[in-house]
């Protein structure tokens, strides 16, 4: 599934379902199982004008 998030800047990513389990106890949900690359900085201009 291809994503848009964040209308403004227009980031897009790819998500792929590789396969479905039922929960574990004890584990909290929504779990991230694996991130690659770095984050894109959230809204630094807004940030800077609050400041």
């Amino acid at each position: 599934m291809l994503f848009l998030f964040d209308y403004g800047d227009e980031w897009h990513f790819i998500v792929e379902l590789k396969g479905i389990k039922p929960p574990e106890e004890n584990v909290e949900y929504p779990l991230v199982v694996k991130s690659v690359g770095e984050a894109p900085p959230q809204y630094e201009e807004m940030e800077e004008k609050n400041e």
